[in-house]
Formats: structure tokens, sequence, C-alpha cells
């Protein structure tokens, strides 16, 4: 039964108790009591029935906020469900890393040991490294002392820094002049020395490799033809570069006027007449204040066309001569042009002479060639060396042999510096 069937259900009872009631005074003030309490009760009644509509109102509002949230606990359960599934993945995986880790336990103690030693060093390191720092912060305490310093030195580099700019200017300028000088003294140096084509007309078979350290070269070849006789000469100067070229200009020069003087001289009296002019020239004492061992070192040969005769004589330098297909090294004067004075009893020069009726070849260098550096070990190229070069080759015609003695240099030298002029000079006697 609704709230409002039981009020209208009280209201009729209350109409039939006034009708059955007496009629009297005191029955009717007792009903007119009874009907307005009656009547509070029913306003009370309908006060409390709306409060209790409203209420259900609410519930019903509130299990409809339960059932949604039933439908959400449903599904954090079934999320969780597929989290515990994830998690007991991931429990036994644990599982398993927990047993590989049990398994690394012993190695772990062993690792923990060397982490103690590794621990110490490093303590130690760090001890060291504190000294550092100390010494370090007390540099920095001296270099901050020396800031100013630093600034007013600043200063002065930039201004030196610009005398040094202008100085090299003037460097550049005269570099340029220096070398315009060096090209035009290799010219005239060139111009001396005579072309392979003059030698190859008198010698046909005859080859030289002739490669100066600088610009010039303090190595020269000689060459001068007097009736019958032609002279040849590979001289080695004092230095190199500049000072060596001035050398080979006076050698040069001296060795012309000795055999224009008398070109039937021997070998020995062109070196002892080459020794005294040098000699006089550069020293005016013996051994006095003021002596220097400025002078050169060659081989000199001659040749007389009639009688077939060649004369070898050498001063500071060894020659290699083939004949009869022997080789044999010949060892000049232990004393190079200009080291002793001519009346020196240890100034001693010999000659060496062959006919040239059968296979002669001679070989004439400075020590240019076999002082360079190179080699897989960066060493001397030897004499030795060079001899295994013409045993090896000497039957070959002598531009062939020029093209493999210039490329055993090369490779031999490879990136290294060359040290000193290079000069090699063959002829064959038998091809005139």
């Amino acid at each position: 039964m609704s709230q409002k069937e039981k009020i209208k259900k009280n209201e009729q009872k209350d109409k039939k108790q006034q009708e059955e009631a007496p009629s009297n005074n005191s029955n009717n003030q007792i009903n007119k009591v009874s009907q307005d309490d009656h009547k509070k009760a029913l306003n009370k009644a309908r006060h409390r029935s709306i409060e209790l509509f409203s209420e259900r109102m609410i519930l019903k509002k509130a299990l409809k906020q339960i059932n949604y949230q039933k439908l959400a606990i449903e599904k954090q359960r079934d999320e969780i469900e597929v989290k515990n599934e994830k998690l007991n993945k991931a429990l036994d995986k644990a599982r398993k890393r927990t047993i590989d880790l049990f398994g690394k336990h012993i190695d772990l103690k062993k690792a923990k040991k060397y982490i103690s030693i590794i621990n110490h060093d490093v303590e130690e390191k760090n001890v060291r490294l504190e000294k550092s720092i100390k010494k370090a912060k007390q540099r920095t305490i001296e270099l901050f002392g020396k800031h100013i310093d630093l600034k007013k030195a600043k200063n002065r580099i930039e201004y030196q820094s610009e005398l040094l700019q202008k100085s090299y200017n003037e460097l550049e300028i005269k570099n340029i002049q220096i070398n315009d000088s060096l090209d035009y003294a290799k010219h005239i140096q060139s111009g001396i020395l005579p072309p392979e084509e003059q030698i190859r007309f008198c010698f046909p078979d005859s080859f030289v490799f002739f490669r100066p350290k600088e610009v010039v070269s303090g190595d020269f070849y000689w060459m001068a033809e007097k009736k019958d006789n032609i002279f040849l000469a590979v001289v080695d100067c004092t230095g190199h570069g500049v000072p060596g070229a001035f050398m080979s200009m006076i050698g040069y020069t001296m060795l012309n006027q000795i055999v224009n003087e008398n070109e039937n001289k021997t070998t020995v009296q062109i070196l002892l007449d080459l020794n005294k002019e040098i000699f006089a020239s550069f020293y005016r004492s013996k051994k006095g204040a003021g002596f220097q061992n400025d002078g050169m070192d060659l081989t000199i040969c001659k040749y007389n066309r009639k009688s077939r005769k060649l004369s070898i004589s050498s001063a500071g330098h060894n020659f290699c001569v083939l004949s009869n297909n022997e080789i044999k090294v010949s060892k000049g004067c232990i004393f190079g042009i200009g080291e002793v004075p001519n009346d020196y009893e240890e100034l001693v020069f010999k000659e060496v002479s062959y006919s040239i009726d059968h296979p002669v070849r001679l070989y004439m260098c400075t020590d240019g060639y076999t002082d360079q550096f190179g080699g897989d070990k960066n060493r001397k190229f030897s004499p030795k060396r060079l001899l295994y070069l013409i045993e090896n080759n000497y039957n070959l015609p002598m531009d062939k042999q020029k093209r493999i003695f210039e490329m055993a240099f090369n490779q031999w030298k490879g990136k290294e510096t060359q040290i000193d002029d290079v000069l090699l000079m063959g002829i064959n006697f038998n091809h005139i």
C-alpha cells in the first residue's frame, strides 16, 4: 500500500468517528482537540511522505551510481587479472634470473676481492691526485700572480710581432733576390760543366749521373782535350751549396790552368800542382793560424788517343776499374787536395795505367752516392752496394747502367732527405 492510500484511509476513519460520537459539548470539545492533533499528525505525515519520496529518489540515484561503480570494479578486476598474469610471468623470469645470479655468486666473490685490490690502488691514486691538486692550486696562484706581467709581455710581444713581420717582409724580398742569384749561379755553373754530349763525342759508351743537393753544387766533373790527350775528372769540393760552388769554380779554373800550361803532365803531377795552388790560395803559413781543411777530393784520368794508354790518379777517392772482366777497386791517397802542404812527405799520389787493348771500364764517383741514408733501417748505401751494382750490370750499355744506378739511388733514398751532392761517371774505353 502506498503512502497516499494510507493517508486517505486514515481520513475516512476520522469521519466515521465524528459521525458516531455523542453530540454533547464536552465530547465536541474533546473531538475538536483530537481533530487538531490529527491534522498536525497528518501534516507531519505528509512532510514525512515528501521526505521519504525525495530520499527514495536519492536512493535510486545512489543505486545507479553503485551499479556504475560495480561495472568499474569489474573492469578493474579484469585489469588486475591481466596484470596478475603478467606479474606471474615476471615472477617466473625473476626466479630464473635469481637462479642465474645465484650461480654467479662465486664469481662475484672473486670479483669482490679483485675490486678490493682495485679500490686500494684507486685510494693510492686519489692520494697522489690530491697532492697533484694541491700543487696545481699553488701553481694557479703563482700563475695568477704573473697575470699582470703576462699582460705587459703580451703588449711587448705584439710590438715585437710587428717588428718581426717587417723583418719577414724584408727577408722575403732578400730571399727572392738570393734565389734569383742562386738560379743565375746555377746557370753559370752549368755553363762551365762539359755537356754529356761532349763527353759522349769522345767516349760514346759513357754516362754521367749528376744530382746536386741544392741549387748549386760542390761536386763537379771536368773535361779537357789537348791534342791527343783527353783529361777527365770527378771532383768533390769541401761543402755543398754556395760554399761548395765557389770551391768548384776555383778547382775548375785551376785544372784548366794546370793543363793549359803543359798538356803532357802526368795525373800525379796535375794533383801535386793542384794541391800547391789550393794551399797557396787559402793558407799563408803551414799549419799556422787560420789553417782550414778547405779543398777537394777527386779522381782524374788521362787518355792518349795514339798510345791508347789510360792513366788514373786519385786524392781522397777510390775508383773502380774493370779490366778483362775482373773488377778492381783502387784506393787513392788518403789525403785530399788542400789538406797537406806540397812539401810534406805524407803527400804521395800514385798513378795506375792500363793499355786499352782489352775491355776496360772506369767508374768514378763522389761520396754523396754511397753515403746516402735510406733503406729499411735508414743506413748508408755503402761502397759495397755500389760495387755489387757494378758487378751485376757492367756488361750493359752505359746509358742503361745510368738508369739502373739512378733507380737504385731513388729507391734507397725513398722519402729521406738527400744529404750531399751526388756524382757518378762511367766510361767504356773500348768504344772509342
